[in-house]
């Protein structure tokens, strides 16, 4: 009965530590017309979704990644939320909470997954305008 209760204890203890933090709060882009959002409200799912400036509307959404969940794991640890977000000419900016970066297309609404080095990765040195390439 001991056991029982000291495995129940450390399986508490380690559920009530394993929780995500809340999600970044991201301010949000404007491109031509259209005010450029991060939801995050989908740890599983990390996107952007585009509103009319003028209307309020919902013009377009676009996922950026998906992050799947292994079962049998408490799925809140697992999510990835974007981190941040910066509009470079035409093309956004996007960063995870595990440091990837994607760039998006705003003219084609294409993403594109960019390759860093370990160590720009971990400190943080990657410029926007270097992520996404030259502009032209």
């Amino acid at each position: 009965m001991r056991t029982v209760i000291s495995l129940a204890a450390i399986v508490v203890a380690t559920a009530a530590v394993a929780k995500h933090a809340p999600p970044p709060v991201i301010e949000p882009a404007i491109y031509q017309g259209a005010h450029i959002v991060v939801p995050n409200d989908d740890g599983t799912r990390g996107y952007i979704e585009a509103y009319g400036e003028a209307t309020g509307r919902k013009l377009w959404d676009l996922t950026i990644y998906r992050v799947w969940t292994w079962p049998f794991t408490e799925e809140d640890v697992q999510w990835i939320f974007i981190r941040s977000m910066v509009l470079e000419g035409n093309s956004l900016v996007i960063t995870d909470e595990h440091s990837r970066m994607f760039c998006v297309d705003l003219e084609t609404r294409t993403v594109k997954r960019v390759e860093i080095a370990a160590e720009e990765a971990s400190n943080n040195a990657v410029q926007p305008t270097r992520a996404c390439g030259p502009r032209g």
